[in-house]
């Protein structure tokens, strides 16, 4: 047998003696091709290794198969929604470029530059915190390369963008903790200069001037989102001369270094402070308490993210959406 780097369809087609076009279109699935001369052209192709030459390919179709995949960091949300983006991508023949931008404006800007000259059919961007400034993702317009923001999206941008309801949640999140009876309700903030915090500080307020509950600046401390940050924030707030008597966390790892302090400290989870936490990461139900927390769909945002740049590498001419997926609460024992 033939070394499978030297195997090629003009070979398939002398062995079962018939065009390379229609074994070309035999392998591609195409309905115009006699069922079982494709089933004699693939399973020629497997007894052989027939691999296709991915550059003959994208020479022919004028595409790379090769969707570019840009996060801010290797969190659990994201390893999740890339988990999202490689099953819908795998089943349309995409495989996914990933690259971690570690909240860098500067290397977002380079790492989606060298993606753009690698020929990717397009782009799913998740924004780094410092990124103020979007001329880079204008020129992606410029050349024709089309992109979804998801989950860090930017309002200045016009584009398709995927994200979970941010501000609903955190609505949900707050009414929780009232209907459980908690009155002195703190929340420790992401940064500001991201859209999905600002909208998460908004569903706190929202919530607690709904229940004619004070809105008392004192209990908002703002977080880097990392567990350190957490216990930090926590104890800014339980040295308060009237300290909460629970915290909405903007996410998980503030939860876990929230309840760390507390813990530490003597306090009762839930009987002193309650906590509530935000993203649904597995861990968050294995603590002790285990944590009452926002889930977040991360996985069918990938897959979303995917969906819709898909739609938009086959037709240049779709407007762009804005989807924003539902949350739900899990009820667990930490509030």
């Amino acid at each position: 047998m033939m070394k499978n780097r030297s195997i090629t369809i003009k070979h398939i087609a002398i062995k079962l003696g018939i065009s390379t076009s229609t074994v070309s279109r035999a392998l591609r699935d195409r309905p115009d091709v006699n069922p079982e001369t494709k089933a004699k052209v693939k399973e020629l192709a497997r007894e052989l290794n027939y691999e296709p030459n991915l550059i003959a390919v994208s020479l022919v179709s004028k595409k790379s198969y090769t969707i570019g995949v840009v996060v801010p960091c290797y969190h659990y949300f994201y390893a999740e929604a890339i988990s999202g983006m490689e099953e819908l991508a795998l089943e349309n023949d995409y495989h996914i470029m990933i690259c971690n931008t570690r909240e860098s404006y500067d290397l977002e800007k380079d790492i989606i530059h060298k993606l753009a000259s690698k020929r990717v059919d397009g782009l799913i961007i998740s924004l780094s915190r410092e990124t103020k400034n979007f001329d880079h993702l204008d020129e992606l317009k410029k050349k024709g390369i089309p992109y979804v923001l998801f989950n860090r999206v930017a309002e200045e941008v016009e584009s398709s963008k995927v994200c979970v309801d941010d501000m609903n949640a955190a609505i949900q999140a707050v009414e929780h903790l009232i209907n459980k009876g908690y009155k002195r309700i703190a929340h420790i903030q992401g940064p500001s200069d991201l859209l999905l915090f600002r909208k998460r500080t908004e569903g706190y307020v929202r919530a607690l001037e709904k229940a004619g509950h004070p809105v008392k600046d004192q209990y908002m401390v703002h977080s880097d989102f990392s567990i350190k940050s957490g216990q930090q924030c926590t104890e800014t707030l339980m040295s308060l001369p009237e300290p909460p008597d629970s915290i909405f966390c903007v996410c998980d790892e503030v939860a876990y270094g929230s309840m760390a302090w507390l813990k530490r400290h003597g306090y009762k989870i839930p009987q002193d402070v309650g906590v509530v936490g935000f993203t649904g990461e597995e861990f968050s139900e294995v603590i002790e308490p285990p944590l009452t927390t926002i889930i977040q769909p991360a996985y069918e945002v990938g897959k979303k993210s995917v969906e819709i740049l898909l739609d938009r590498i086959g037709n240049s001419s779709l407007s762009n959406v804005t989807i924003e997926l539902k949350t739900s609460l899990m009820n667990r024992e930490s509030a």
